[in-house]
């Protein structure tokens, strides 16, 4: 790799660490990542012009770099390799600070507007009753618990119904933040999509989602973010659909999990469920949601 590397960028003189399809050296004050690429090459493109766009703007993320002949990807062996290049230390792991930061940003591109929610959920939950139906009597623990789940979707979808959303106002998001997520995540483009603020916020306490203190937590996000009315309901529709029980039924679906994967969250599903109400009672105090008999009792 060490003589692609020389060819296509001119980078020589560099010790690189292989992990899986990916390799990584350190030149100067930067950090590099040379990996595989399997998506739409077209795509690639879209992301490159935004990531530039972003710097243009004098918003950090982590770097695409062209090689010699002014091409995004490098094909090695038949593949598309793309070579990444980042400050160091961002193995740190993010926090609530960083994510409300990050969401001051904003440069509009449609291309990257993920924020018609109820359209994303709607061909979701389709698909994953798609699957069910064709290899659900694989998976007795999946097709027991999905109703109940996806019962929390079709409620905020319902929700959804009665916002009336402000496309001026999205702001620089990721398609998902984690408790675990690094500062390499969150300035790495291939991540960076345009969203509602409150994405990023409700998917990284959505991560924690069976923490004992993730109240008080909220509470204290509320207390700093000042969102408007409209933005503590599209924070509850969001809370109210379950990544974390999805994100595994989706790899178990796909064979990169086993069955017993989903058992930890069953096992939560009544703590799940209270701290929904809890939520709800709260965001009903300080803003106006239409009232769900269910949830108050």
């Amino acid at each position: 790799m060490k003589n692609y590397l020389n060819f296509f960028y001119d980078i020589d003189s560099v010790d690189i660490h292989q992990d899986d399809n990916n390799y990584y050296f350190t030149s100067n004050e930067y950090k590099f990542k040379f990996f595989k690429y399997d998506g739409n090459l077209n795509h690639l493109k879209d992301i490159y012009d935004f990531s530039n766009n972003l710097l243009q703007h004098g918003i950090y993320c982590n770097q695409i770099i062209m090689n010699k002949n002014q091409n995004i990807t490098t094909l090695i062996d038949g593949k598309n390799y793309v070579l990444l290049r980042y400050h160091k230390n961002l193995d740190k792991k993010i926090n609530l600070n960083d994510i409300l930061k990050f969401n001051y940003f904003s440069v509009p591109d449609n291309k990257f507007d993920c924020s018609d929610w109820k359209r994303l959920w709607e061909l979701k939950i389709d698909y994953f009753s798609y699957q069910l139906n064709q290899f659900g009597y694989k998976h007795p623990l999946l097709r027991e618990s999905f109703g109940y789940y996806s019962g929390y979707v079709e409620l905020a979808i319902s929700l959804l119904n009665t916002i009336q959303k402000n496309k001026d106002n999205l702001s620089l998001s990721h398609k998902r933040l984690k408790e675990t997520s690094t500062l390499y995540d969150l300035y790495d483009p291939f991540n960076m999509i345009l969203d509602d603020r409150v994405r990023d916020v409700t998917e990284y306490f959505k991560s924690k989602i069976f923490s004992d203190n993730l109240m008080q937590e909220i509470t204290n996000y509320f207390s700093l973010a000042k969102l408007k009315n409209y933005e503590y309901n599209l924070f509850f529709i969001r809370m109210l659909y379950p990544s974390f029980y999805f994100d595994v039924f989706e790899e178990i679906m796909n064979n990169d999990l086993g069955d017993d994967e989903i058992k930890p969250i069953l096992k939560n599903t009544k703590k799940y469920e209270i701290f929904i109400k809890n939520l709800y009672r709260y965001i009903m105090t300080i803003s106006n949601i239409p009232v769900i008999d269910w949830l108050m009792h």
